[in-house]
């Protein structure tokens, strides 16, 4: 993968100048910190066990016909996007209402 960039739209996501951070928590009770330099993304498990989350990557190309060429263009310089799925429901619906 030449470049990307992740999401943190989540607001889980705290930095320094050089590093993204974010615990996450599975349903089967599992907490894993993730970590992301600007080129890669590590998690390291914390407690629990089970799987890591879902990652999804998207490159502008792969956008629907109907998203607005602005929004296309924009996203064009961020090559492929990262998204980690958020593996806790309650989360997910606490983070959508804020």
């Amino acid at each position: 993968m030449a470049h990307a960039s992740l999401c943190t739209d989540h607001p889980g996501w705290p930095h320094t100048e050089s590093r993204y951070y974010r615990l996450l928590s599975n349903e089967q009770g599992g907490t894993w910190l993730a970590s992301w330099d600007g080129q890669a993304l590590d998690f390291m498990p914390m407690a629990g066990d089970g799987s890591l989350p879902d990652l999804t990557y998207t490159h502008h190309n792969q956008l629907p016909p109907a998203v607005p060429h602005q929004l296309a263009d924009a996203l064009a310089p961020l090559g492929t996007i990262v998204r980690i799925s958020n593996p806790s429901l309650w989360d997910a619906l606490c983070v959508a209402i804020l």
